[in-house]
């Protein structure tokens, strides 16, 4: 199944960046920040990475692809959620359409483009939802759900 994202995870995706986990197949994980990640479209998500962040998890990516991944900074309070899916390398066109802006915010180019395909969505907040799986609601009710629990800031703007 995949998951759709909102305006406003979309907004603090793009706007905190994200922490993202790994873990081998013993379960051992691997985490780094995505400084840099774009929506591509309503389901798959680009991360940006320089040479040492891709260097990190490399070695765990190319044994688990499945990544779990939640807005960084003040986003892990306001955009309580955690997104999963599986990532792959892209290259030519699907690099380069990521790799221009990711140059200019990263201020090198990225070494590698991850595009993750969400498949996955957790609710993180405190309280009654914690833990609570979203990626069976309707996209009508997801927006719901967010506007229920008095969610609609977007990310602030620098």
């Amino acid at each position: 199944m995949a998951c759709k994202l909102t305006e406003r995870m979309k907004s603090w995706i793009e706007g905190a960046g994200c922490h993202i986990c790994l873990a081998t197949p013993d379960g051992v994980p691997r985490c780094i920040v995505a400084r840099y990640c774009r929506c591509v479209s309503d389901e798959i998500v680009a991360l940006a990475l320089a040479e040492d962040e891709f260097a990190a998890i490399e070695p765990v990516f190319s044994k688990n692809p499945w990544i779990s991944m939640g807005a960084s900074g003040l986003g892990s309070i306001r955009a309580a959620y955690q997104f999963k899916g599986t990532g792959r390398v892209v290259e030519g066109a699907e690099f380069d359409a990521v790799a221009g802006e990711a140059t200019d915010a990263l201020g090198e180019k990225p070494a590698r483009v991850i595009y993750v395909d969400l498949k996955e969505l957790y609710c993180t907040k405190p309280g009654h939802v914690a833990g609570q799986r979203l990626d069976g609601l309707t996209f009508e009710d997801l927006c719901k759900f967010e506007v229920d629990l008095g969610w609609k800031d977007m990310c602030p703007s620098e």
